[in-house]
């Protein structure tokens, strides 16, 4: 049986550029643990293509 979980993350206040990169690589550490690298490869290359087709239409700062 497939499970889908999802993730919500709620941040109060400014995300700086360290916090988002700290927690990405938490993130990518965290899904090569329980996946091994190929999978995981495969993983962050999906969330990479939905974040560019949610946020593609706003402007970069």
């Amino acid at each position: 049986m497939k499970r889908n979980r999802e993730i919500i993350v709620e941040v109060k206040g400014i995300i700086t550029d360290e916090m988002r990169r700290e927690y990405h690589h938490i993130l990518a550490d965290a899904i090569v643990a329980k996946y091994g690298v190929e999978i995981a490869k495969q993983i962050l290359e999906k969330l990479k293509n939905v974040n560019l087709e949610l946020c593609g239409d706003l402007p970069k700062l």
